[in-house]
Formats: C-alpha cells, structure tokens, sequence
C-alpha cells in the first residue's frame, strides 16, 4: 500500500498575522544590514540566537510505522556576491545537509561537516537543513534534533554568522516558539515563566490572545526570575521589552 503524506503545519496563518502585527507595534528596530544573515518565517534570526521549529512531514506506511521529517526552515541571506560555506554541527539527531552545491551530506551526532557554494547578491535561499528519523513503529513518538550552523564568506572568515537550531514535536519543547536570542533565554512549564537576562534591567513581558487583545503585561525584575502565568487554556503570544528592544518573543502554548 503506497503512503501518503500528512504535512503538519502548528502554526496558523491567522495566529502568524496577529503574532507579526503585535512584534511590529512593540519592538520597531533600526538595524544595520549584515552581509549574511539567518532568515526563518519572513524573519531575520540574531547571531548566536537559537530558533525552534516545529515543521515536520509525516509519512505513514503500514506496517513499517511512520516517518518523520523536519525541516528547519531556515534560509541563508546573501547581500554580496561571492563563495559561502556554511558549518554544520549536530547536537543531536542525523541530519540532511542539501543546500550550497546540489549535493547533500548526512551529520551524525557529534559530527560537524562543512560546505561551500557560490552565492548571488541579494540572495536568499533555503539551507534544506532536516533531520529524518526513518520509519518508526510507535505512534505519536515524540523526538527532537538540535544543529548549530556557521555561515562566513570565504574571504571572510573573521566574519561568522552562527545559529543554533532545534526541530522537534515535544510539546515540552515547543510550549515557547520561534526565537530565543543570545541576550535571553525564556522557558514555560507548568504554568510558570522563567527568565534569564544577559544583563540586568528592567523588562516588561507582554502577553496576547490570538485576537490580539493584552491579557496581562508585567514587568521582570532582576535579571533572572521565575513568575506564575493566570492563563486560560490556549495559545497566546509574547513580547519582552526592555525599553529600546525586544530581546525576548514567541509563543506560549497553555494546556
């Protein structure tokens, strides 16, 4: 019996809007271009940050079991012309290597591989960064990857963009979506956020409903901390504001 496809997308395109609209309103930047950058969601991630993506194709074949694979769904940024190589590092999970040079190499736990291509002037192009677990024969498994990728241009080494990126469909994982930056590290569990800042100071974290209404803003002292969420069932989304900038953003999933 041939499988079929089921592609599972946990993100809407209505929560997407509603998530962009709100990030817009409440960290307006003035960034300086750099001439590589990491892009994911129409978005571009900081060097050094980590990006969670819950992008992930299921495939059926009775009575193999299920396949799994996730997709990254990060996209390497070129503003020059020129040769680019991208090293990638697996944390955990064997990874599919396919952009740069039409070839595609596997990154074993532990392994760090490299490759180069030549990249257009403002250019933007998807890294085919996927970590696929094969058939397995239990239901609903939960697994996770994790990959750190560098990017330099070749004449460039001194300027190294990195990302560290984790795939996975662990709700435990996934509770907080899409960036964590190298300023803030933000977690959720069991009702409760817990913080931790590069540096002291005051940040005002801010919730939303899917409709876009402030369910509740409260301002995180010190800079580290842990605070009990009042929320309702559902999916809500979140800015950390520090005056200035938003060093902090995602998803929070209440079950």
């Amino acid at each position: 019996m041939p499988g079929y496809l089921i592609i599972k997308r946990i993100n809407t395109f209505v929560m997407k809007k509603i998530f962009t609209s709100i990030l817009f309103a409440c960290c307006s930047l003035i960034s300086m271009a750099q001439q590589l950058s990491f892009v994911a969601d129409g978005k571009t991630l900081e060097s050094g940050s980590k990006y969670i993506s819950d992008k992930v194709e299921i495939s059926p074949l009775p009575p193999l079991g299920t396949k799994y694979l996730f997709d990254s769904g990060v996209s390497l940024k070129a503003e020059k012309e020129g040769n680019v190589i991208v090293s990638l590092e697996s944390k955990a999970g064997d990874i599919e290597f396919c952009s740069l040079d039409g070839s595609c190499i596997n990154v074993a736990p532990g392994e760090t591989k490299e490759k180069k291509g030549a990249v257009k002037a403002a250019s933007e192009q998807d890294l085919l960064i996927h970590y696929n677990t094969g058939f397995i024969p239990e239901e609903n498994p939960v697994r996770t990857a994790e990959v750190v990728i560098t990017a330099w241009y070749e004449d460039a080494p001194e300027e190294k963009i990195s990302l560290n990126i984790v795939m996975s469909n662990d709700p435990q994982v996934t509770a907080i979506e899409a960036v964590e930056t190298a300023s803030a590290h933000i977690t959720f569990a069991d009702g409760s956020l817990v913080y931790q800042f590069a540096k002291a100071g005051q940040h005002t974290l801010s919730v939303y409903s899917l409709s876009g209404e402030k369910v509740m803003q409260q301002v995180l002292e010190g800079e580290s901390g842990k605070i009990f969420l009042p929320l309702h069932q559902g999916v809500y989304v979140y800015t950390v504001n520090d005056g200035t900038a938003c060093p902090a953003k995602g998803k929070i999933l209440v079950k």
